[in-house]
Order: structure tokens, then sequence, then C-alpha cells
């Protein structure tokens, strides 16, 4: 299994991101999504992996200056 690291700090392009990765004839990874906005958007995150069938690991990022 490969991890594939997105880090983002979007309020939008979820949605691309998410279709482009189901499209994938290599289906053994996991998503792991650092993401600004975990807090707001968690809920939409995991339907939208539920959906697709996607493996996601939705973190914050870590404030480390």
């Amino acid at each position: 299994m490969i991890s594939i690291i997105v880090p983002t700090m979007r309020v939008g392009g979820l949605d691309v991101l998410f279709e482009s990765l189901s499209r994938q004839t290599f289906k053994d990874f996991e998503l792991v999504l650092v993401d600004a906005f975990c807090a707001k958007r968690a809920d939409l995150v995991e339907e939208k992996a539920k959906a697709l069938g996607l493996q996601v690991t939705h973190v914050e990022p870590i404030d480390n200056p």
C-alpha cells in the first residue's frame, strides 16, 4: 500500500481530488489529507470518501514554526 499525502489550505477543490483518485486503476492506496479546514469539513470528507470507496485519513496540520 502507498500513502498519498495532500496538504491543503484551499476552501474548495476537494471534489476534483476525490474524483481523480476514484478513477485510478491502482487502488491499493490511502489518502492522507492534511487540511487546514479539517474541523469545518470533516463530515463532508468522510461522506465523499465513503461514497467513492476511498480510504482517507483526514488530519489538521501541526503548527511547527
